[in-house]
């Protein structure tokens, strides 16, 4: 029987209303009426290919039902081959238009074939429950065994680029695969010969493109396009994949196509994949491959010790801060949604991504939220004893002040996010030791204990493997922005006793090596804020990877030495600054010391003014209400006794306004007897004395600090506005401040006060 006889054709007409009739050669087929219109164009050679692939167990028929001849008016349509446009033929030739002699009998065979086929299917009928969103899940099962073919193609790949060998396109006696290849200038159809690797995926990876489906190669990037971006990104965290794909088309010039985003994302993530397991295999052959090796080896000169070396009092230094930028989205669904990726009755829809990203410098939320105050008793406060540092742990009051992390002022933002950002533990020098997610919450004492913790076990751990016994010593500093409130909270916490044996030494306020990192990571958080949870994390640790070793390794020799000069300068004012010493009296700097705590408990004191001052103040000003209702009280007097009654008599009214003038000065009276009393004053003031003078100067400074504090407020709320119109970093600052920022009233009476 020829190949290009008649073709069968099955039709699926969902939107046909049941009762419609599909005539085709005396035959009409009845299938399921649940999925989208499809059309199946079979020749009998075909059916025969599909026959024995079914036989084999090589493939499987989801969803159908098998014929039914007592249904005739089911939604399925046999057209004649005569009828259907020459396009549909899958035998590359026309079809005649008689038919031909054996029409009737390729008829009758595809029939039975068909006929065969669907009642082998009755067994493993299934309804197909697979829906859209698990779609990663699986594809990413079908990627996992491809990896380690695909690490050493790409290690191959990248020794023949060195070598400035290519593979070429077309090999005798191998066969090629034919795939459409997007690179940089130009796409093209292109042939990758398949070499002895177990599947596809490690050829084309050895010919220097990445595949962007796991399973069906049709479509592919170059290796370099992706390097290229990749490098890019990490450069400039702002670029997406969007601007990327649509730079691409312009360069290439067509249009853009939507499509190609989610090709590239797929070959992307399975590049970035590769890459990282490229790295684990590098450090596992270098020995590094334990998961406290990077932490302990990050900064060259923290951690990199020589013999010679003396040690230091402060053997090494870093900071931990939190920031709120890089806050993911939380997928949510107002309806309930039946798929897997729900979350109990949460609403919260996420797709199932089995994926995980963040390698060695992510900290698990596990191991985080086993730090939660609520999961550790209370132990008893340790306070230490004799000496600055000591006394400033007794008296601080930064943990009673802080109100930054309360939940009251964070709730509302929580409940839109996910992730509420990222906490920070960072060398001195600017290298990212670890990174953790804030989930659902403000900057707690949770994340700053879990870092600590994985660092200092890291630490302690690396002392045992090296034979020391011994605390290490110098102290290890942890700067921070509320580094009194953590320092209180580690005090208290299951961490104390190995923060004790490490040599723990909090720092307040030295943490700028981490507002300089989240300054240049902030641009990450467009990409991040609805990306998934995997991408998001895939993200930021490609930045933090690329950043460690390409920034700011690379500027390690520029850092060290500007800041030798800047040392060396600082130790050569240390003669004058002894000849000022000398000539001011302080004999050493402990006198300095001393300094400092009168100047705290001077402050302490300005939380709110001083009751010898206010008492002073308010008495001043009762002194000038009492003069002022005195010269009301004597033009009232004059006016009743210069009165001579007309007309209309007033004598009532200028009686009660007398009497009104007499009541309020015998309050104001009992006022000042009363100041006079608690302040002891024997001589009651009069305008021009000397405590009068000083009295109204207190009262000039109060009116000019508490318009200060309102101008300051204004400016800080101002600078907040224009950051959020992205208007900060423009100069046009004092244009908008100048025009809308100051009321008059306060503007003159901040320049009142400043005049007096």
């Amino acid at each position: 029987m020829a190949d290009t006889g008649a073709v069968l054709v099955v039709t699926r007409h969902e939107d046909m209303r049941k009762g419609a009739v599909a005539n085709g050669r005396g035959m009409t087929l009845s299938g399921n009426v649940r999925t989208r219109a499809q059309l199946k164009v079979h020749r009998p050679s075909d059916l025969r290919r599909i026959k024995e692939q079914r036989a084999s167990k090589e493939i499987r028929v989801l969803n159908v039902r098998p014929i039914d001849s007592k249904n005739d008016d089911e939604e399925y349509e046999i057209s004649n081959a005569i009828q259907l446009p020459t396009v549909l033929s899958h035998a590359g030739g026309e079809i005649g238009a008689d038919g031909g002699g054996s029409e009737k009998d390729d008829w009758e065979e595809c029939a039975n074939i068909y006929q065969e086929l669907l009642d082998g299917c009755r067994q493993i009928y299934r309804v197909d429950g697979r829906k859209r969103r698990d779609r990663i899940e699986r594809a990413y099962h079908h990627w996992l065994p491809q990896f380690d073919g695909m690490v050493d193609a790409f290690m191959d790949w990248s020794r023949n680029k060195e070598q400035d060998h290519r593979i070429p396109e077309e090999i005798e006696g191998i066969p090629s695969l034919l795939v459409t290849v997007v690179d940089i200038f130009k796409t093209k159809k292109r042939l990758i010969p398949l070499l002895s690797d177990q599947y596809q995926s490690a050829s084309m990876v050895r010919s220097g493109v990445f595949p962007s489906s796991p399973l069906r190669h049709h479509h592919a990037f170059s290796t370099r396009t992706l390097h290229l971006y990749h490098d890019l990104f990490c450069r400039c965290p702002r670029l997406s994949i969007q601007p990327f794909i649509k730079s691409l088309c312009d360069i290439q010039g067509f249009p853009f196509k939507p499509y190609l985003m989610q090709q590239f994302s797929s070959a992307y993530d399975a590049y970035v994949e590769v890459k990282s397991r490229t790295r684990k295999l590098v450090a596992q052959t270098l020995g590094r491959d334990s998961p406290t090796w990077r932490i302990l080896h990050t900064c060259p000169c923290c951690q990199n010790e020589l013999q010679e070396d003396d040690p230091l009092e402060i053997r090494m230094m870093v900071a931990m801060d939190g920031n709120d930028s890089l806050k993911r989205v939380e997928r949510r669904k107002d309806a309930a949604d039946d798929s897997l990726a729900e979350i109990l009755d949460s609403g919260v829809v996420e797709r199932v991504d089995p994926r995980q990203a963040g390698g060695d410098y992510f900290l698990s939320r596990t191991s985080v939220d086993n730090w939660a105050e609520e999961n550790w008793k209370d132990v008893p406060v340790w306070v230490p004893q004799n000496s600055f540092q000591e006394w400033v742990w007794k008296t601080g009051r930064c943990e009673e002040k802080w109100h930054n992390t309360l939940d009251k002022n964070t709730g509302k933002s929580w409940a839109k996010f996910d992730e509420n950002g990222i906490f920070l533990l960072i060398c001195r020098h600017g290298l990212v030791l670890s990174l953790a997610d804030m989930v659902k919450s403000g900057e707690k004492a949770k994340y700053s204990l879990a870092s600590m913790h994985h660092f200092l076990e890291a630490e302690r751990q690396y002392c045992i493997s090296n034979g020391e016994d011994a605390p290490p010593k110098g102290k290890l500093c942890f700067a921070y922005d509320i580094g009194c409130t953590n320092s209180k909270t580690v005090h208290r916490s299951p961490l104390a006793s190995l923060a004790n044996y490490m040599g723990y030494l909090p720092a307040t306020g030295a943490g700028l090596e981490a507002e300089q990192y989240f300054s240049k990571s902030n641009s990450l958080a467009s990409a991040t804020r609805h990306a998934s949870i995997f991408h998001r994390r895939q993200m930021i640790t490609e930045y933090a990877y690329h950043t460690n070793n390409f920034k700011t390794y690379g500027n390690l020799t520029k850092f060290l030495g500007n800041h030798y000069s800047q040392a060396l300068e600082i130790l050569g004012t240390a003669p004058s600054l002894r000849i000022q010493m000398r000539e001011a009296g302080i004999k050493d700097a402990h006198v300095i010391f001393q300094w400092m705590e009168e100047e705290a408990v001077y402050l302490q004191n300005l939380s709110r003014e001083p009751p010898v001052e206010t008492l002073q103040m308010e008495y001043y000003r009762k002194l000038i209400a009492l003069k002022e209702c005195q010269a009301v009280l004597k033009d009232a007097r004059l006016a009743w006794l210069s009165y001579r009654p007309g007309e209309r008599d007033q004598t009532s009214a200028l009686e009660r306004a007398q009497r009104h003038a007499q009541e309020n000065e015998r309050k104001i009276l009992a006022d000042v007897h009363a100041l006079e009393s608690k302040l002891d004053v024997r001589v009651r003031w009069t305008e021009g004395s000397v405590q009068w003078e000083e009295a109204g100067a207190l009262v000039t400074g109060a009116k000019y600090r508490r318009a200060l504090d309102k101008l300051e407020g204004l400016l800080v709320s101002r600078i907040f506005e224009l950051s959020r119109l992205n208007i900060s970093g423009t100069g046009e600052f004092w244009f908008h401040s100048s025009t809308y920022l100051i009321p008059w009233p306060i503007t003159l009476q901040v320049t009142k006060c400043e005049n007096t």
